[in-house]
């Protein structure tokens, strides 16, 4: 049921019960598909995360209605919002404004560079 996949964190996709919920369900039905869209179980509301326990979460799909969760052993069935998310911090992409980030501190350290006089500087002293 849980592969290691889930156990040790990565980019994973979920099906997030109806809009405002923040439950996800991440074991997927097998590959079957219910209107054409992925189905996700729910055993009886085992097999979730709540949003406070994910990172890097971002939708996929069309939402609502982009996946489909299927309640067994007593829960209802509904329709949910296809997304992704990872149950560690590590596993996050980088974000787009890493490189933004570094160019500033290049032009900080070149600009310091330029400033700084190396007249006062004996070679004598690296040896």
């Amino acid at each position: 049921m849980l592969s290691a996949s889930y156990s040790y964190g990565a980019i994973v996709t979920g099906c997030q019960a109806t809009l405002g919920s923040n439950t996800i369900y991440y074991v997927r039905d097998g590959s079957i598909l219910f209107n054409g869209v992925p189905q996700y179980r729910n055993d009886n509301f085992t097999n979730r995360y709540t949003l406070s326990q994910v990172y890097c979460y971002g939708g996929l799909g069309n939402g609502q209605g982009s996946c489909y969760i299927k309640g067994y052993s007593g829960p209802g069935d509904d329709f949910g919002t296809l997304v992704s998310f990872s149950t560690s911090p590590t596993d996050c992409p980088i974000d787009d404004y890493a490189p933004f980030a570094l160019l500033v501190l290049a032009g900080i350290g070149s600009f310091s560079l330029t400033r700084f006089k190396f007249k006062n500087i004996r070679l004598s002293r690296f040896y």
